[in-house]
């Protein structure tokens, strides 16, 4: 390939059926040899939706995607439990005396106990790692293993309906799809209830956590039946392309967005030349706070600066102690990633490099 493709961010609406990785591979073919590619936030093979990939020096805001606040349209199925917390398992348990919930219940349990910042054990089939191995992998082998609960962030919970499906439809979708649990002989309910549900949440949250949470405090068990993620951050469903749409170099390169959406746009700062150079040199350089986000909407394209608007501020990691700064220079490019240094004093904060992405 004769034309260098820049670095930047594709929006994907990745089908279901297909896993994260696959997305990767179909794309590489249409990029330069040895091209920097990833994925910001792993989505499940049954689930389908947005799936924000970064190209080149992209790749290095990664990490900032685990902040941003996430919106999935989920259905949890219950009287039934999976090793995988999906019906991609084996089966552990069933509930054949299931009763199908109330939704003004459930809406209540929601709000009450499933919003604000929630203790959550993440699946044993997740890509976490524990003692540097992915927890899926040592469940694989057959190793007993405890995941760690951790914190997480529940913005929104609606519970949006509740209906049922008839024990023989739900056998003959998982013969369809040829795998999953064996549910051939299994003892179900006659109807299995549906629940339907959204939620805005934080990032690090596992949709099938929340599903087999939930259906624990309704009193039975359950799975997550279907999951589509609408919206990383400012990356919607309504501006994402299908990996099957990018089909060539030129694709890629129409579709690629800069860097700078992935920036947070109240902590950006339009910098000088000469301040980006004394970052470069290693320096301290002061900046006025009310800097931040001043006039950024002109480097911005707009369905995603309105994307951003509608969210409310990424949630901190225990680990870190402040969100970054993005340094943007007078071409609208996102030149560096930088950290507060110190207390503000009279309005003002020195800033020093995080993660130098100039040149």
């Amino acid at each position: 390939m004769a034309e260098r493709i820049s670095s930047g961010f594709l929006n994907l609406n990745k089908p279901a059926g297909m896993t994260s990785y696959d997305v990767i591979r179909h794309l590489k073919q249409f990029l330069p040899y040895r091209t920097k590619i990833g994925h910001g936030g792993i989505l499940d093979k049954p689930a389908e939706g947005v799936l924000p990939v970064g190209v080149g020096k992209a790749t290095r805001l990664f990490e900032y995607f685990q902040l941003l606040p996430k919106h999935y349209r989920g259905t949890i199925l219950l009287g039934v439990l999976t090793d995988t917390l999906d019906l991609n398992g084996s089966l552990v348990e069933t509930d054949p005396l299931v009763a199908i919930p109330d939704p003004v219940e459930l809406n209540r349990l929601a709000e009450g106990e499933f919003t604000g910042t929630i203790t959550q054990v993440p699946p044993l089939y997740s890509s976490l790692k524990q003692g540097g191995q992915p927890l899926y992998r040592l469940a694989m082998e057959g190793r007993e293993v405890e995941p760690k609960p951790r914190q997480v962030q529940i913005y929104r919970l609606t519970i949006t309906e509740v209906e049922t499906i008839p024990a023989e439809r739900l056998k003959q979708e998982v013969a369809d799809r040829e795998e999953g649990p064996d549910l051939s002989s299994a003892d179900l309910a006659a109807e299995l209830p549906l629940v339907h549900f959204e939620t805005l949440c934080g990032g690090g949250t596992y949709a099938r956590a929340l599903a087999r949470d939930i259906a624990r405090r309704a009193g039975t068990v359950g799975i997550l039946y279907h999951l589509t993620r609408t919206r990383v951050g400012p990356f919607t469903l309504e501006e994402a392309t299908t990996p099957q749409d990018l089909n060539s170099p030129e694709a890629v390169r129409e579709r690629l967005l800069p860097p700078l959406v992935a920036a947070f746009p109240e902590r950006c700062v339009l910098a000088t030349d000469y301040e980006l150079a004394r970052l470069l040199q290693g320096n301290l350089v002061p900046i006025d706070l009310r800097r931040l986000g001043f006039n950024i909407e002109q480097f911005y394209p707009p369905a995603y600066l309105a994307a951003w608007r509608e969210l409310p501020e990424p949630a901190l990691h225990p680990e870190q102690d402040d969100l970054p700064v993005f340094m943007v220079d007078s071409e609208g490019n996102l030149a560096q990633v930088c950290k507060m240094v110190g207390e503000p004093i009279g309005g003002r904060v020195n800033l020093r490099i995080r993660k130098n992405l100039a040149g």
